[in-house]
């Protein structure tokens, strides 16, 4: 019914940017479960933090959780993370990855998050979360 061109053609109209070969792309909505924290491997700085989000009925509310990994470029992004703090209300792009760990055992299985764009939606001040600790 409709040629390869026309499709390909109808379906990058509904994009601003380029093709990306992210295959495994979420954007989430939530608030930062932990204060971010700076780590180092093999000179590479990067941050891992917890997003937690909320859905589900009234009835059911149902919180996730989800570990999120960046890698800021610079020290001016390793200060932006350091300055978010727990209870902060966050979007992530990112994309999502699988990996195993052992507790025990038992082999676990979680997915995690590599952080592509973040934008505050909300910066909880610290005082606000040090009493609800």
């Amino acid at each position: 019914m409709f040629s390869r061109t026309a499709l390909r053609t109808a379906t990058r109209q509904f994009s601003t940017s380029s093709a990306k070969p992210y295959l495994a792309k979420c954007t989430l909505i939530g608030r930062i479960a932990n204060n971010p924290e700076v780590m180092n491997n093999n000179g590479q700085d990067y941050v891992k933090y917890t997003i937690a989000t909320q859905g589900g009925s009234k009835d059911n509310q149902k919180t996730n959780f989800f570990d999120v990994t960046a890698f800021p470029s610079g020290g001016s992004g390793l200060d932006y993370f350091a300055s978010m703090t727990k209870g902060s209300l966050i979007a992530i792009d990112g994309e999502l990855n699988t990996y195993k760990i052992n507790v025990g055992e038992k082999t676990v299985y979680k997915v995690g998050i590599t952080q592509r764009s973040l934008k505050m939606l909300q910066k909880k001040q610290a005082d606000e979360t040090e009493g609800s600790e």
